[in-house]
């Protein structure tokens, strides 16, 4: 009797097993699916940091001296890594992946008054077979300091070979970049044109004391000139010009501080962002030029964005 009961037991023990075995096998195709997924949204994972963390807040995906290694064993990249590895240059399968930047970064023109380093990167894994099967017209692998030229658009169109299960994910911060440029241009335009409404208030002062003047005038001399504003802008000693935004408490009282808070926020070592007044009279008229970002050198090689400020005279 306690045999048999034990023999039941164990008969039950071992259906349950093996139903639970049956129910957890998982078939190589599927978990090659999965571990394919797993690798692709890493990928797409480390685009998002780049065009949403990494060049917004620097101007740049990566410093020029910095290896590839180190980029991807940034803590906002390694937290990314698939699977049990936590390793940034292994994939779901726990193999070493093919990452390369590309070499040369190609400035691109977002304007004719702005031009933009733009990195592009290429992520490559072997897939299930473990085998790379993907060319690459120039490699710069873990580091890497192979300068070979490749230029955005051609290293967008890597892709895996015919019948290859290498997944190959290519993706540059282009979008970043212009977006970045959005920003600062539309923050300038803010400034321009609180300030062309500050010099324009200023101008209605000026003119309404001078036409009062004009009126008194008349009351006993009726041949009395009237006041020519142009002229007054450049001979009057009182005349107003443009505002000095380039010392905090301007900006604050112009209610522009927080465009250039937002501005200098992206400048290199702390930096100061400058605005710069240029015209043979301030007072008729001025271009505002966003001059330069930063005392130090910005990953922007060239920021010479301007917006003309017309004279005060409607």
């Amino acid at each position: 009797m306690q045999i048999a009961l034990m023999l039941a037991l164990f008969s039950l023990l071992a259906g349950v097993m093996s139903s639970y075995v049956v129910t957890a096998v998982v078939s190589t195709p599927q978990l090659s699916k999965a571990l394919a997924s797993e690798t692709l949204a890493y990928f797409r994972g480390v685009d998002r940091v780049v065009n949403r963390e990494f060049t917004p807040n620097q101007l740049q995906a990566m410093p020029v001296n910095m290896t590839m290694q180190d980029f991807m064993n940034q803590s906002a990249i390694r937290q990314l890594a698939p699977g049990q590895w936590g390793n940034p240059m292994l994939d779901a399968w726990g193999r070493s992946l093919r990452v390369m930047r590309q070499p040369l970064r190609q400035t691109v023109a977002l304007s004719r008054e702005v031009s933009v380093p733009v990195t592009g990167f290429v992520f490559i894994s072997a897939g299930a077979d473990g085998v790379f099967q993907t060319e690459l017209p120039s490699q710069q692998i873990a580091g890497s300091t192979n300068t070979a030229g490749l230029n955005l658009a051609r290293l967008q169109s890597i892709v895996a070979p015919t019948g290859s299960d290498d997944l190959v994910f290519a993706f540059t911060d282009e979008e970043a970049q212009r977006e970045t440029y959005a920003m600062v241009k539309a923050r300038l335009e803010r400034i321009a044109t609180v300030m062309m409404k500050d010099y324009q208030t200023k101008i209605n002062v000026f003119k309404a004391v001078h036409d009062e003047a004009y009126r008194v005038q008349l009351l006993t001399n009726p041949t009395a000139v009237a006041p020519d504003l142009t002229v007054l802008l450049l001979t009057d000693p009182n005349a107003p010009s443009f505002a000095d935004v380039n010392t905090e408490a301007a900006r604050r009282d112009l209610g522009v501080l927080e465009e250039f808070v937002a501005l200098e926020r992206m400048l290199p070592n702390n930096g100061r962002m400058r605005v710069e007044l240029t015209s043979s009279n301030l007072r008729l008229g001025a271009t505002l030029t966003l001059s330069n970002f930063s005392t130090s050198p910005s990953p922007w090689p060239v920021v010479n964005l301007s917006i003309v400020l017309n004279g005060g005279i409607n």
